[in-house]
C-alpha cells in the first residue's frame, strides 16, 4: 500500500506567480490564477534556464514523523541527477536547428543542468533549506491552494554514467 507520494515535473513550466497573488494548483482554477506572463529572471535563476519541479510531498498521517518524507525527496533529487536525459530529451539536430534559426529556442534552454524548483509551503520552508534549498526573494510569496508558499531552488549535481 502507498503510504507517501513526491511528485517531480520536467520541463517546461508555467510562469511563476506573481507575489502576493491567490493561486490555484492543479485545478479547474488554475487558468485564471495570476502569473508573470513572462518567464522572469529570479535571484537565482535567469529565465530561460530549464529545472525541475519537485510537489505535493505527502505521506499518509500515520506514517509521518518515520522519515519517508525525506526518503521520496531524496530518492526524486537522486534520480533526477542520475536521469537528466530523461529530465530535458536531446531534439533531434534537425529540430533544434530549426528552433535556433526561429528563435524559439537558445542554448541555454536545451541542457538541464540541475536546477530544482520547490513551492514550499511557508511553515515548512525550514525543512526544505535542510536539504539545500534556497528561498528565492525575488519570487516573493503567494497563496496556493490557501496556504502561503515562496520559491525555493537547489542545483544537484549530475551523475551521468
Amino acid at each position: 500500500m502507498p503510504v507517501g507520494t513526491v511528485r517531480l515535473v520536467p520541463p517546461p513550466h508555467p510562469p511563476h506567480p506573481v507575489p502576493g497573488s491567490m493561486h490555484a494548483f492543479d485545478n479547474a482554477e488554475a487558468k485564471e490564477s495570476k502569473t508573470n506572463g513572462d518567464e522572469q529572471n529570479t535571484s537565482m535563476r535567469d529565465g530561460n534556464e530549464p529545472y525541475v519541479k519537485l510537489g505535493r510531498l505527502a505521506t499518509l498521517k500515520p506514517y509521518r514523523k518515520l522519515g519517508l518524507g525525506s526518503l521520496l525527496l531524496n530518492a526524486a533529487m537522486n534520480w533526477a541527477a542520475s536521469n537528466p536525459h530523461a529530465i530535458l530529451p536531446l531534439r533531434s539536430p534537425t529540430t533544434r536547428e530549426v528552433a535556433k534559426m526561429d528563435g524559439t529556442i537558445s542554448d541555454s534552454e536545451e541542457t538541464w543542468n540541475g536546477l530544482i524548483l520547490v513551492h514550499a509551503q511557508d511553515s515548512l520552508k525550514k525543512v526544505y533549506a535542510k536539504y539545500g534549498f534556497i528561498i528565492d526573494e525575488n519570487m516573493g510569496t503567494w497563496v496556493e491552494e490557501g496556504i502561503k508558499h515562496v520559491g525555493m531552488w537547489k542545483r544537484v549535481e549530475l551523475r551521468t554514467t
